[in-house]
């Protein structure tokens, strides 16, 4: 009994040995990455994005249509009313047209932002088709059409008024080929923008810095010479297991970071160990294919070449389908549950993956 409890023992005490030299090359790895300036650089930039995203949001519109700022701040949204509607004029603080031609004249001129035509008003009986004229402009498109609807509203309650009826009820839009179109409430720019394009491309540059560095420690040693020293001191599997731990820290620390600064910003993240589970599971995805790479391509230009190809070639597949990682993180962040039961089943595969690839790099 003696015995096992001392074979026990020494078994427990090479298994502490071997976890504390994985440990110290994963914090050697780390340190020598905080002496690459190219990495830091990315790192800080990605912390910068989250820090100030609403005050980037902001400049990108404004950088896209500097007359955003008149509508956000001064609402100075002019409106043009053409034809025989006095009510309808009454809700619109613009200009009065008889007929269309001189609307649009203006509108294309530029001397209004907005054309609202109604040929004969009947206050009476009979329906009341709005035609609507908006900007080309996407932003100012998208902030008139709030102001269009919000006034529109109210003239429907009002005639409804004049007619008896009850007040309230839905806004129907149609097309010029009275088709009925069903316009979704809440989008705006700003939402598409954080939720679109911010946070996916925030998990994707963080999954391709972990999998650079992961890159980068592998052949960094084995053109400097220094694997041999490293392979005398410890076994091969734990010099991989440490370079792999390595990478796996930084999105691992860094992933929350950008999500809590996002949170500070004021952008609502919804289901936050979802969107960190997906965020964790694609970083631990891409170093897998960095693992494979780097075996196949030894030196290190070509693998971070075969490396940037694969990640370009693999950005348009991570949107064409709503249970990819991209849209996956979308909807979770933006509050939506559909996909959410994907998440276990994302994380458990990129694990194994990163598994696999630990028995597959060679140094």
């Amino acid at each position: 009994m003696k015995d096992l409890r001392d074979s026990k023992d020494s078994r427990d005490s090479r298994d502490l040995s071997n976890y504390r030299r994985i440990i110290a090359i994963a914090l050697k790895d780390l340190r020598s990455m905080l002496k690459e300036r190219t990495f830091v650089s990315v790192i800080l930039l990605l912390v910068f994005v989250a820090s100030f995203a609403s005050v980037l949001t902001f400049g990108l519109l404004v950088l896209y249509n500097p007359t955003y700022l008149n509508i956000l701040f001064e609402n100075e949204l002019k409106v043009g009313v053409a034809g025989d509607a006095p009510v309808l004029q009454s809700f619109f603080d613009g200009k009065h047209y008889f007929s269309i031609e001189d609307a649009l004249y203006d509108f294309y001129s530029g001397k209004i932002d907005v054309v609202l035509w109604l040929p004969k008003e009947n206050l009476t009986s009979g329906a009341n088709y709005v035609k609507v004229f908006l900007p080309r402009d996407e932003v100012k498109s998208v902030q008139a059409s709030i102001v269009i609807k919000k006034k529109l509203l109210e003239y429907q309650d009002c005639l409804r008024k004049v007619r008896k009826m009850p007040v309230g009820g839905d806004l129907r839009i149609y097309t010029a080929d009275y088709e009925r179109l069903e316009i979704p409430e809440g989008v705006s720019m700003v939402f598409k923008f954080i939720y679109v394009v911010l946070i996916p491309l925030m998990m994707i540059t963080t999954a391709v810095i972990a999998s650079g560095l992961f890159i980068d420690l592998i052949t960094e040693e084995r053109e400097t010479g220094t694997i041999d020293l490293l392979v005398a001191a410890c076994k091969k599997e734990e010099i991989i297991s440490g370079k792999i731990l390595a990478s796996i820290l930084l999105p691992v620390i860094l992933t929350p970071i950008w999500l809590l600064l996002l949170i500070m910003n004021g952008v609502e993240i919804h289901n936050f160990f979802a969107v960190l589970s997906i965020s964790y599971s694609f970083s631990f995805f891409m170093i897998s294919i960095s693992a494979l790479i780097v075996t196949f391509f030894k030196d290190r230009e070509r693998s971070q070449l075969v490396f940037s190809l694969v990640t370009v070639g693999l950005m348009p597949i991570l949107f064409i389908h709503p249970f990819m990682p991209s849209p996956l993180v979308t909807r979770l962040s933006a509050g939506s549950e559909f996909g959410a039961e994907l998440t276990p089943l994302y994380f458990i595969i990129s694990l194994i993956l990163l598994y696999s690839s630990k028995k597959v790099v060679k140094i």
